[in-house]
């Protein structure tokens, strides 16, 4: 039963629900190329790719709760 498990006395008393949740983005931090774009060079006419990359490595923390 849930309130067989409340801790009755102390700050952690002042909250029904507590939920704690942690995300990793990219945990290996490898370099994702999406896709190329393409910029061209006025002077000399050529046109040079610039990969288009996905995030780096994002920490995400989430706290809630419930009074």
């Amino acid at each position: 039963d849930q309130k067989d498990n409340k801790v009755n006395s102390g700050f952690w008393s002042n909250f029904n629900e507590l939920v704690l949740g942690v995300q990793i983005f990219n945990a290996f931090n490898i370099s994702n190329t999406v896709a190329n774009q393409w910029v061209n060079d006025v002077s000399t006419g050529y046109n040079y790719p610039v990969p288009v990359r996905l995030t780096g490595r994002f920490f995400n923390v989430k706290l809630e709760f419930k009074l």
